[in-house]
This record gives structure tokens, C-alpha cells and sequence, in this order.
């Protein structure tokens, strides 16, 4: 099975809606990969919070995804943005962004970038009302065939009662060699 990286760096969001009513918005993004069916494929990745950019907020954060090739090809697969409002009374959703993974990698790659392309796209509130925008760097990494790989090795280990230092020292050194 052909796999491809993902690579994302968010950027940041701007114009959005406060969800708070004193104070500044706390907000960070929950980034996943789903599928048709709205099942989420991979983990997600969570930002940093920023505290201070409000309604403008900036990460500038890097993250990667697994996908596989066929899904992507076949426009199977959707990109996920939650923006969310970190607060004491309970976090807050503050809007989303969602994007064909194939519209992203059929997206041309201008010379120079190496690789990397932006994006600028719409956010929407929980109502489904558009705010704002969300701006964030990708790009699409090599294939490697799942089949080539090498079998994961299975090492069984003793352990005495009182051993953990030794046991965990022992791992270590079998997983490096």
C-alpha cells in the first residue's frame, strides 16, 4: 500500500468572532485527516495555544499525517481544522475548516518553494456562517510502500522482581541495535 506524508505548518487565522465575552481568546487547533464517512484516520494534531493573538491568532506550527495514496487519489480524504477557545468555564468551539486532500495535492507547486504551498481558507463558525480565514504552508512528501519494510522484530524479555532499571536499559539497547 503506497503512503504519502502530509506536512503542515500552521500559520495563523484571522478576522475571527470572539467566543468570550471578557478578555482575550486563548485559541488553538485540532488538525485531523477523515475519511468519507467523517471517521478520523490518523491522529490528530493538537497546536500550541496562543494567548495573545485574540481574534488573530498565530502558530506557526509543523505537523505531519500519514494518508494513503489510493484514498487521496480517489478524493476520499478530508483535511480538518478545529479552531477552538481555551477558558476556564470549558473550551469553546470557535469555528472550522475542512479541505479535499485532493484539491490540496492537485494544487500546482510553484518553483522555489521547495515543495511547500499555501492556503488560505475560509473558517466557520459552528452555525455554519463564514469568519475569518485560516492561512497554513503543505506539502506532500514521497511514497513508500508499506510492503517494503521491514518485519517488526519481536524480542522477549525475562524480568526479575526489582529488575525495571535493568529491563528498561535492556529495551533501550535491543530497540537501538
Amino acid at each position: 500500500m503506497e503512503r504519502r506524508t502530509l506536512e503542515i505548518k500552521l500559520e495563523h487565522a484571522e478576522g475571527l468572532s470572539s467566543v468570550k465575552f471578557i478578555g482575550k481568546m486563548a485559541v488553538y487547533a485540532v488538525v485531523s485527516v477523515s475519511d468519507e464517512h467523517n471517521d478520523v484516520l490518523s491522529l490528530k494534531n493538537k497546536s500550541p495555544v496562543d494567548h495573545e493573538g485574540d481574534t488573530a491568532p498565530t502558530w506557526n506550527f509543523p505537523m505531519k499525517f500519514k494518508v494513503d495514496e489510493a484514498a487521496l487519489k480517489m478524493d476520499c480524504l478530508t483535511l480538518r481544522f478545529k479552531l477552538v477557545c481555551r477558558w476556564c468555564l470549558g473550551d469553546t468551539d470557535v469555528g472550522d475548516v475542512e479541505v479535499s486532500l485532493k484539491d490540496l495535492f492537485d494544487h500546482p507547486v510553484k518553483a522555489g518553494t521547495d515543495g511547500w504551498r499555501m492556503q488560505r481558507q475560509p473558517v466557520r463558525k459552528p452555525n455554519g456562517i463564514p469568519q475569518g480565514r485560516l492561512s497554513f504552508l503543505y506539502k506532500f512528501t514521497h511514497s513508500t510502500n508499506s510492503s517494503r519494510r521491514s518485519p517488526p522484530r519481536v524480542v522477549t524479555i525475562f524480568v526479575a522482581a526489582g529488575a525495571r532499571i535493568i529491563c528498561h536499559a535492556l529495551v533501550k539497547a535491543v530497540l537501538k541495535g
